[in-house]
């Protein structure tokens, strides 16, 4: 089982204000941009994406939570998301990220676009 980065600590800035670390131990903060994992996946298709980030070395997963309301004029991909305003869609956040934590990924999750506020 792989070792997950929290087990070493909280997540800080480290006391020369250069790097971050786990505890005692830096935290290299290798991210893959998934903006659209939780509106657009199935779950065993976030299993293999989140899996897939993990093999090969990445330690973050950024997502953004609400890409588009409904009724907006977005890209033709928003056609196929979830619907942010559903119940489901959160449940269904909550699993994503606990893949991610299963993983030993952390998840750096923005709530949404400035263009929607």
């Amino acid at each position: 089982m792989q070792e997950k980065p929290w087990n070493a600590g909280r997540l800080h800035i480290g006391e020369n204000h250069r790097y971050l670390q786990n505890g005692n131990q830096p935290f290299f903060w290798l991210a893959d941009t998934a903006w659209l994992l939780c509106q657009t996946t199935d779950e065993d298709q976030a299993k293999m994406y989140l899996t897939n980030r993990r093999d090969k070395g990445f330690t973050v997963i950024q997502s953004v939570l609400i890409h588009s309301l409904p009724n907006m004029q977005m890209s033709s991909l928003a056609a196929a998301e979830r619907d942010a305003t559903d119940p489901a869609y959160w449940v269904y956040v909550d699993k994503v990220v606990d893949l991610a934590e299963e993983r030993g990924l952390y998840m750096a999750l923005l709530p949404t676009w400035g263009s929607i506020v």
